[in-house]
Order: structure tokens, then sequence, then C-alpha cells
């Protein structure tokens, strides 16, 4: 008996020092795993994609609970961003849904991609014009759903009629509360694209207090015309646009920012450095076509990839961030 008491014992104290050491070994690894909860060093993204309809289009939501923001593919366009349960912050033409044609250019407001230089667009006779091509700007053959998960939206347009690409834009809210947009193109099969084609990011939004710019040095571009007051230390650049008919100025910088009474709208780039060789240009474009009525009264933000690295090949990487004031 004594023996067999003592194997017993000897077999339990086996099993207990097992036992102990994998729960230190347990919570080791949770112990470990411990710091990286809520550091940002996980790259899952908290948003969700839904359909919906938008101003009779078909539309897609991303929301995290928090921001929101509504992609009608038709229109190529971002058309609402807004914290849950407040005011869209971005401008909408109020002529909308009555923009759509199938030849002649329409506003839609929002926020959009299209090619760059904008000085060699050409319209259906080949004659240069300073509005793009209605297919490329979305007034008729819009983007293509290319895949909905969970957390992100990506569309695809087919040829573009500025250059012989395709153009993929891929949406998600990620952790930091913004909205994150890619937008890269493509070369068409078989296609000789000219080097000089690339992304360009407009985001128009009502029109602010002020905006500040991020400068990246002391470069700076010339205004194409006087109607936005700048100044500038040297590190961040503050355009007064209210009052302004027309301007534009241009500049590097990396984010822009309106301040509103509430509100700061964060419009923000990176270039991704496997496509292009850095950011070329950052604009502000105040406007009022009609110069009478208030509802056509919009700013537009603006981004420019860099050079490409690829003919045909080019990316650019921005996002929204909707900041409530202090």
């Amino acid at each position: 008996m004594k023996v067999v008491t003592f194997t017993l014992m000897q077999s339990s104290l086996r099993r207990l020092r097992f036992n102990r050491q994998l729960l230190r070994t347990f919570f080791g690894v949770v112990l470990a795993l411990l710091p990286l909860v809520g550091s940002g060093c996980a790259t899952t993204s908290s948003s969700r994609v839904a359909p919906t309809t938008q101003l009779g289009q078909r539309a897609y939501t991303i929301s995290d609970g928090v921001t929101e923001a509504v992609i009608v593919p038709d229109w190529r366009r971002v058309m609402s961003l807004n914290r849950v349960g407040q005011k869209n912050v971005l401008f909408n033409s109020f002529k909308l849904p009555d923009t759509r044609s199938e030849n002649v250019f329409a506003n839609f407001g929002g926020e959009k991609a299209w090619l760059w230089p904008q000085d060699q667009w050409v319209n259906a006779s080949g004659v240069l014009t300073m509005f793009p091509p209605p297919d490329d700007n979305g007034a008729s053959a819009g983007l293509n759903v290319v895949d909905v998960s969970s957390d992100t939206l990506t569309l695809e347009t087919g040829v573009m009629k500025t250059a012989p690409v395709f153009m993929r834009r891929t949406y998600r809210i990620e952790k930091d509360g913004a909205l994150h947009v890619r937008t890269q193109t493509r070369p068409a099969d078989g296609a000789v694209v000219d080097p000089k084609w690339r992304v360009w990011s407009v985001l128009q939004l009502p029109r602010p207090l002020r905006v500040e710019a991020r400068l990246k040095g002391e470069k700076r571009y010339k205004p194409m015309s006087s109607g936005v007051p700048l100044s500038s230390d040297g590190t961040t650049a503050v355009m007064h646009p209210f009052g302004a008919t027309y301007g534009k100025v241009g500049l590097d910088a990396d984010q822009l920012v309106a301040i509103y009474d509430t509100c700061r709208i964060v419009f923000t780039h990176t270039n991704p450095p496997e496509f292009v060789t850095g950011a070329e240009l950052a604009q502000l474009y105040v406007t009022n076509f009609s110069k009478t009525d208030p509802r056509e009264e919009y700013i537009e933000l603006e981004f420019l990839a860099g050079p490409v690295k690829s003919p045909g090949v080019s990316a650019l990487d921005v996002s929204i961030a909707i900041v409530p004031n202090p």
C-alpha cells in the first residue's frame, strides 16, 4: 500500500508541475500581448461596409460607429462624410441628382480622383478642355464594384477616356477614425501610356474660416490668382479664402486643414513609394461659379501624386478626418 500511495503522489506532483508550467506559459503570452491592445499596432480596421442608396443612386456606407462615409460608385465620389448622427461635412451640388449627363460636365461635389495634367484633357472632338471627358467624370460609365468585404470597399473603372488606364479606389475607415482612400492606376492590356499621367485627388468642402497647410519645405508655387490671401511662417501656411470669388494657390505640403466653427477637416496624403517618387503638389482652390448663389460656394483641397516609376502606374493615399474643436 505504501508503494502504491507513493507512486500516486509522484504522478500527482508531476501533473501539478506540468499544469503550473502550462499556466505560466499561458499568462506569459497574455502579458506579452497586452501592450499591443489599443497601441495602434494592430492593422485590422474597425469599419463595416453596407449597401445603401444616396440621392436615388446605389451607394455603400462605411462606418466604424463614430465616423460614417457614403460612396456613390456611379458618380465616382465620396458624397458624404460625417460623425454618426451629425450632418455631412462635404460640399454637395444643390442641383443633384439632376447633374448626371452623358455630354455635359457636372460638378457633384464630395471627394473624387481624376488624372492629371488637367491642361492635357481633350473632348470628344480632340479639342483641349478644362473639363474631363464625361465618362471619366462619372457622368456615365461610373465605377464597377470589384470587391465588398466586411470592412473595405474596392471599386474599379473600365478603361478611361483620358488615358488608356484603369483606376482602382479602395476605401476603409481605419482605427484612427479617418476615411482612408487609396487610388491607383494600371495600364490597359498592351497600352502605351504617357508617363505624364498621374493620380489627382480632389476634396470639395463648404467654405471654411481658413485653411492651414503643413509645409514640407520652403518651396512655394505661384498662385494662379491673387484671390486667396496667404501668409506663412515657413512651417505652416494660412489661407483665408473667405470673401474670394476665385483663386488658387499651390504649396509643397502634405496636410491641408479646413477650419470651421465646430470642427476641422484634416486632409492628409502619403505616396506609396513602390509606385511614385513623392508628392508633387498640394493645392487650395476657391470658387463661386455663379458669384451670386451662396449654394455654389465651395473650396477644393487637392493632392497630386509624384512622378511615376512605371508609365501608367500611379498611386496616391489620402485620409480625411473630422476633428471636433476643443
